[in-house]
């Protein structure tokens, strides 16, 4: 038996996203998508296909303790074009709650968690902080806008690729955060006498040597996402005296981890990103490196967040894509 479908679903654009998803609600959401991960209910599940001259990414969580379950879609095609989606449903009904533009999502999200783990490592500190990043693009942006959003951040140094770029990101960044951004020429530069050191590349090879990090107390990486991808060296994570990852298939999909597994890493240096907030433990005396490739719960808590926000508001509206089917 068909029915038709009345309910109205909300359509979040990518200008609404960065509206209303703030780095505070980022990183709230972050927090508790990094909780609900280790509810024994929740359910998370990732697809990877090859398509020619690109790929498709699906990654669905059922987070019963929320009340939402859904999956973000994206793919890349020819042309060097990436489109994401996230669809939300209730766990309660099964009806649609929100169909959400995901580009802004995954920086937001990705930076909050990233954050999660900084807050979590250093604590109440009111010591101030110095940054060092390396890359320039919109992820490395959304990490220092994060990082200085919720730690006392005094000043960044920044390298890239390109000169002109990472002049660009300095000038920006420190008209906007007001502290000082100093553009510099490599990684060592940017990594030395820094706190911490924020890793943002789409490099597809090795952005930095373990020596430039040796004495850099935490390390945030979020580039090298796939297999194919590299962004810091094996030897990075395998001699990290902590290594802290959002998913546990970072250690399948990541090419940085699958080369750190080569070199003798040590599972039990290994924690979960929520349980590394639970109980940060004392800090170690050497790297501790947080290693994230993304999960699909925390797409889903960051978007439920926004759509729950917009409550009440004007916008767009659909109606169901899907009508009723009822057995009988």
């Amino acid at each position: 038996m068909i029915e038709h479908d009345a309910t109205r679903v909300r359509v979040v654009s990518a200008e609404e996203v960065l509206r209303h998803g703030t780095t505070a609600l980022a990183l709230a959401s972050a927090r508790t998508a990094a909780d609900v991960r280790r509810d024994p209910s929740s359910a998370v599940k990732r697809l990877n296909l090859p398509l020619p001259g690109g790929w498709m990414r699906v990654l669905a969580a059922s987070l019963p303790r929320l009340g939402v379950f859904g999956y973000k879609e994206f793919h890349y095609s020819p042309g060097g074009v990436l489109r994401y989606a996230i669809h939300l449903f209730s766990t309660e009904d099964g009806r649609p709650l929100g169909i959400v533009d995901a580009s802004m999502i995954t920086t937001l999200r990705t930076a909050g968690s990233a954050v999660a783990a900084a807050t979590a490592y250093f604590g109440d500190t009111e010591h101030p902080l110095t940054v060092g990043v390396i890359g320039s693009g919109a992820e490395a942006q959304a990490g220092l806008r994060a990082l200085a959003g919720a730690l006392p951040v005094k000043a960044a140094h920044v390298t890239s690729r390109s000169e002109a770029n990472r002049a660009g990101f300095a000038e920006r960044m420190s008209s906007e955060l007001g502290i000082p951004v100093v553009p510099v020429p490599d990684a060592g530069s940017a990594a030395r006498d820094a706190d911490v050191v924020y890793v943002g590349t789409g490099s597809s090879s090795v952005v930095v040597r373990p020596d430039e990090l040796a004495a850099v107390p935490l390390v945030l990486s979020i580039g090298s996402t796939m297999p194919d991808q590299r962004e810091l060296p094996g030897e990075v994570l395998a001699g990290a005296e902590v290594l802290v990852i959002d998913t546990p298939d970072v250690l399948e999909e990541s090419g940085d981890a699958l080369d750190a597994a080569t070199r003798g890493l040590d599972r039990s240096r290994v924690r979960l990103l929520g349980d590394f907030i639970a109980d940060p433990g004392p800090r170690a005396a050497g790297t501790t490196l947080y290693k994230s490739i993304g999960s699909p719960e925390q797409d889903l808590v960051l978007a439920k967040a926004i759509v729950d926000d917009l409550e009440g508001r004007d916008g767009r509206f659909v109606d169901s894509l899907t009508d009723l089917k009822r057995n009988l």
